[in-house]
């Protein structure tokens, strides 16, 4: 009865967030709702609107770069203009169906023991995260990085054979190419094969190697008009990132500088993780993901959703203390950045600094959940080295002492 009950709700589910709510929508991204949380989700890089004016100009004037707003990659945009406009959300759809996939996938390996009756509730928190579903409706391209991470980190842990490593890398490579940012999360990857290790350098640097020489025939001034231009932050909007404030208020001739620094901060520890969490490759995946959200110049809500999705799937929340205080902080800057934004953009009875102030909650509310993560994975490694001879009586006593 509780599976016909499960299987039930999780049918309503799946077709009120695939079909009921964009119908309701009308697949119209001009929607008050969809408008104010816009500089949320969005930025020049992911934004579906840049996607469909690249289009066309790829159709009509074969230049997807003519435009200083024109972000996207050549790949991404060919990609799309085959695919009918009014196809392009359930192709968006099928790459959300396909996160939901390998995240059930990903848990059950982790827990083998526990019976798989449990995956409509694992299912049920990805369906009803309001991040990654309003994520979905604004078509953003975070919802094929995301898609590709996910599919990443389940062939490298699967890793039955060859033909799991390079699929794993042919998916980061994917990632990669589509946000550069994410570069630093190949090395992590290492850690999850002993075995493929050069299998999978060779087959990540080649796929890379390749979806850039593809890139660079279609469109040469990519690297410039995509990489370059998000690297050293040339299209300067508000976003939810610590950039844009900070180089606003700059004299221009620090801004090189620190543009170095803010890029170095993204993967200063790209190798202390890959070194110190090497047993717990998961863990060091998203706590280094988190870190790079943080720092990156162009972050969105959308990887919030996924941090946190993996947050409570991968870390222990009974040793995590403030657990309230990170949850009033998300909830406090999820309801007031997009409150804050339209006084100061559309009545204009605000200023930047109340935007950025919350900008700051945000952040602050990231590196909780980012200290909680290390907490969790050390608590762990202390466990497994220190306390696995005992006795789960004396092993209970501890934890509470350690806490």
């Amino acid at each position: 009865m509780n599976a016909i009950f499960g299987f039930v709700s999780l049918v309503i589910v799946v077709s009120t967030r695939y079909f009921l709510i964009p119908r309701i929508v009308g697949f119209d991204l001009n929607t008050n709702l969809l408008q104010y949380l816009d500089v949320l989700f969005n930025t020049p890089f992911i934004s579906y609107k840049t996607l469909k004016e690249c289009i066309f100009m790829l159709n009509y004037k074969g230049d997807i770069t003519q435009g200083s707003n024109l972000n996207q990659l050549p790949l991404y945009v060919k990609f799309f203009s085959l695919i009918p406009e009014n196809l392009h959300f359930y192709v968006f759809c099928l790459f959300d169906l396909g996160s939901i996939y390998f995240i059930v996938k990903i848990i059950n390996k982790k827990n083998e023991k526990e019976i798989n009756q449990n995956n409509n509730v694992k299912i049920m928190l990805y369906l009803l995260n309001p991040l990654t579903y309003i994520n979905l409706l604004m078509k953003t391209e975070f919802v094929v990085i995301q898609f590709c991470l996910i599919a990443a980190i389940y062939y490298i842990q699967k890793t039955k054979n060859s033909i799991d490593t390079i699929k794993s890398a042919f998916f980061i490579a994917i990632a990669t190419y589509l946000d550069i940012y994410n570069i630093g999360l190949s090395l992590i990857l290492i850690n999850f094969t002993s075995k493929n290790k050069q299998l999978f350098i060779v087959s990540f640097v080649s796929m890379q190697a390749l979806l850039m020489a593809i890139s660079y025939k279609m469109q040469p001034s990519f690297i410039i008009n995509n990489i370059f231009s998000k690297a050293l932050f040339k299209e300067q909007y508000p976003n939810i990132g610590l950039w844009w404030y900070f180089f606003i208020e700059m004299f221009e001739e620090y801004r090189d500088f620190f543009k170095f620094v803010f890029n170095c901060y993204c993967y200063i520890f790209v190798l202390p993780m890959f070194i110190r969490f090497k047993k717990y490759p998961l863990q060091a995946f998203l706590i280094l993901f988190t870190w790079i959200t943080l720092f990156k110049p162009y972050p969105s809500i959308g990887e919030l959703g996924l941090i946190l999705l993996f947050f409570v799937y991968w870390f222990d929340l009974k040793i995590i203390e403030n657990k309230l205080i990170m949850t009033l902080l998300i909830i406090h800057s999820l309801v007031l950045l997009p409150v804050f934004y339209h006084l100061w953009i559309t009545i204009g009875s605000g200023n930047s600094n109340f935007f950025y102030a919350l900008t700051l909650v945000y952040v602050v509310s990231l590196v909780l959940i980012l200290l909680g993560m290390v907490k969790s994975v050390l608590y762990w490694e202390y466990k497994d080295t220190y306390i696995a001879p005992l006795n789960n009586k004396e092993e209970e006593q501890i934890k509470l002492t350690c806490v």
